[in-house]
C-alpha cells in the first residue's frame, strides 16, 4: 500500500500541471507521521537535506 501512495499523488499532480518532488513527498510524510506546524515540517525536511535553512517560509506558500 504504502508503495501505491507516491504513485497516485505523482498522477494527481500531473494532472494539475504539478511535479511531485521529493520536498513535496515529504511534506506529505511529515503530515501523515502528524506533524501539524509549519516549524515540525520544516525541521524534518531540513534534517533530511531537502531544504538549505531551517525556515518555515521554505514549506509555506509564497
Amino acid at each position: 500500500m504504502k508503495g501505491n501512495v507516491p504513485s497516485l499523488i505523482g498522477e494527481i499532480f500531473t494532472e494539475e500541471g504539478r511535479e511531485l518532488t521529493m520536498r513535496y513527498s515529504a511534506i506529505l510524510e511529515a503530515v501523515a507521521d502528524g506533524k501539524s506546524t509549519s516549524g515540525e515540517i520544516t525541521n524534518k525536511l531540513y534534517s533530511r537535506g531537502l531544504i538549505e535553512k531551517e525556515t518555515s517560509s521554505a514549506v509555506a506558500p509564497s
